[in-house]
């Protein structure tokens, strides 16, 4: 154990670092294993990791993760995080109803919400250390964006649910560090207790009934 735990220092460089900085590099090393793990099981495969592998593998986290962004590997993420339907929480959420007002199939529907699951990752990470500016700017252009395709898409007479989300994905947001993370945004806004800056794909008022 002691032996690991040098080795881990040495690998996510403890002194560098924020103490949160180098647990959050420690979590996602154990996420990347896990991933790796089902990734063989499903494969029929065995798993083995070289020293060399470990070390690539550590540096890329330590580029990711650092005292002034974090940003996990989507794809791992995704494969860990499903979507259940089935659960009540999900299926009343707002996020969801505002995504089935765009129409989309369950599969689109469940690609957008791990996208705000994504987010509020990212989110906490950032919250524990304590880098609130950098959700409140990522929130504030993600919602001016919103606002400012709402209004055209209202002046070009082509404003639909469908629409409004295509639009606002396409808005860029320097703030935001990936794709995933801008378009995770959008739908965490889109939450029942989001109350200074909540996004609508389809207004309550003009909700089909």
């Amino acid at each position: 154990m002691m032996k690991s735990m040098k080795n881990a220092r040495c690998f996510f460089k403890k002194a560098g670092v924020n103490t949160i900085t180098y647990y959050n590099r420690i979590e996602e090393l154990l996420k990347h294993i896990t991933f790796e793990i089902i990734k063989s099981i499903n494969e029929k495969t065995p798993f083995v990791i070289s020293y060399r592998e470990m070390i690539a593998y550590s540096e890329d986290i330590c580029a990711r993760f650092t005292d002034q962004y974090m940003y996990p590997v989507y794809s791992e993420f995704k494969k860990l995080n499903k979507i259940d339907f089935a659960d009540l929480k999900i299926a009343q959420s707002r996020e969801y109803k505002q995504l089935l007002a765009c129409k989309m199939p369950q599969k689109l529907i469940e690609t957008h919400l791990q996208y705000s699951s994504y987010y509020q990752n990212v989110c906490y990470k950032y919250l524990e250390l304590n880098k609130i500016s950098k959700i409140r700017d990522i929130e504030v252009t993600t919602f001016d964006n919103f606002e400012n395709v709402k209004f055209m898409l209202q002046t070009e007479g082509k404003d639909t649910p469908v629409q409004r989300l295509s639009e606002t994905k396409k808005q860029p947001n320097s703030y935001a560090d990936s794709e995933q993370i801008k378009y995770g945004a959008g739908i965490y806004l889109t939450r029942e207790d989001e109350v200074e800056h909540q996004i609508s794909w389809e207004d309550e008022d003009n909700a089909e009934s």
